[in-house]
């Protein structure tokens, strides 16, 4: 199996899905897992929270890295059960929510087949500032560090 390190600063880089009995990575479609087995519903998922792992430890690292993918979430609710309306979760690909965003700007892309509108985010991982764009909720988004 070809393996995309996430060390590459993509942080979905390795994750696997399963569509029809056969696996896929964004490198294309494999049949064994990094040791050489068989990928199964129960493998992929295991290799799925390997690489989400080693995302988060790349993330808590020390220097944090200069670019990362993540995804934007929904909403983040308060302790009293409260949205805070300007202020997302930035999550793993599985889910994990590893920082918050929020869209500090936005346009119209009317040619667009991905979304109707661009958003600019700031966030924050950790303490550290990230900038960077994507079309919302659901949606990946590409961060560089801020200065």
């Amino acid at each position: 199996m070809k393996d995309i390190s996430v060390d590459a600063g993509y942080s979905q880089a390795s994750y696997a899905i399963e569509h029809d009995g056969a696996v896929f990575t964004p490198a294309g479609r494999i049949d064994v897992d990094s040791r050489g087995r068989p990928f199964t519903k129960n493998t992929v998922d295991e290799h799925n929270k390997a690489i989400e792992a080693a995302e988060i430890a790349r993330l808590n690292s020390e220097p944090m890295p200069d670019r990362v993918t993540l995804y934007v979430g929904p909403y983040v609710i308060d302790a009293m059960g409260r949205t805070a309306v300007h202020t997302r979760k930035l999550q793993t690909w599985l889910g994990t929510k590893v920082g918050t965003c929020r869209a500090t700007s936005s346009w119209p892309m009317p040619r667009s087949y991905v979304g109707s509108t661009m958003y600019q985010f700031e966030a924050r991982i950790n303490g550290q500032r990230y900038t960077g764009r994507g079309f919302g909720e659901g949606m990946s988004i590409n961060l560089r560090k801020c200065r």
